[in-house]
């Protein structure tokens, strides 16, 4: 997949790099919520239930929103195989 970033994963070795916060990698059971897949964008960043609070008091992703979630220190780097195994363990919850 030309022009998407690439990571190198200790499990699966060189991926695609997509982006979800920390509580979707360390919890189970939340909502997972995204942006449509697309062709050019087959992993859209994710976040949970409690990050999404965040999102809906400002209808967006902006400073203030990024703030509340402290998306600074809860994004988490990971490889498009962890993307899909992790999605596995939560509800879709779809935007």
């Amino acid at each position: 997949m030309q022009g998407h970033d690439k990571v190198e994963c200790d499990s699966h070795g060189a991926a695609t790099a997509t982006y979800i916060c920390r509580h979707l990698v360390e919890g189970k059971g939340l909502g997972w919520y995204c942006d449509r897949p697309s062709p050019e964008q087959p992993w859209p960043d994710a976040w949970c239930d409690a990050c999404h609070r965040a999102y809906l008091a400002e209808g967006e992703w902006n400073e203030k929103s990024e703030a509340a979630a402290d998306i600074g220190n809860n994004l988490r780097l990971i490889c498009h195989h962890c993307y899909e195994g992790l999605q596995g363990r939560h509800r879709l919850r779809p935007l």
